[in-house]
């Protein structure tokens, strides 16, 4: 196959792939089962007051910025340095794979981080 059918081949995939998830989510219905829309409730934390970090224990936690407070009670997306993640109870669940909602919209999550490709 040469570059220019490959390429064309790669963006009838992505064209598609978008338009799946567009209707997915408009429908509140993702993929067949392999993905699930999720909105929870937040703890009462806004996602601009916390940052995930590498704790003592190796483990990877929301925590209020600036401080030594984990988020215990936070379920959502929490950014920090190396990507953007999926924090459940607090901890980062690198298992997630779902579209999730934070204070900025919905995110497709795949390995427990937000995959921007398809935002």
């Amino acid at each position: 196959m040469n570059f220019q059918k490959h390429l064309e081949k790669l963006n009838q995939h992505s064209v598609l792939t978008a338009l799946v998830l567009t209707v997915a989510l408009l429908c509140g219905i993702v993929g067949l089962g392999l993905y699930t829309v999720m909105a929870e409730p937040n703890g009462g934390y806004k996602v601009s007051d916390l940052e995930v970090r590498q704790a003592e224990d190796r483990q990877w936690y929301a925590y209020e910025k600036g401080t030594n407070n984990r988020a215990g009670t936070y379920t959502g997306i929490v950014p920090n340095k190396f990507g953007w993640w999926r924090v459940e109870n607090g901890k980062v669940n690198f298992k997630a794979h779902g579209v999730y909602y934070n204070d900025y919209g919905y995110w497709l999550v795949t390995g427990g981080k937000v995959n921007f490709k398809y935002d």
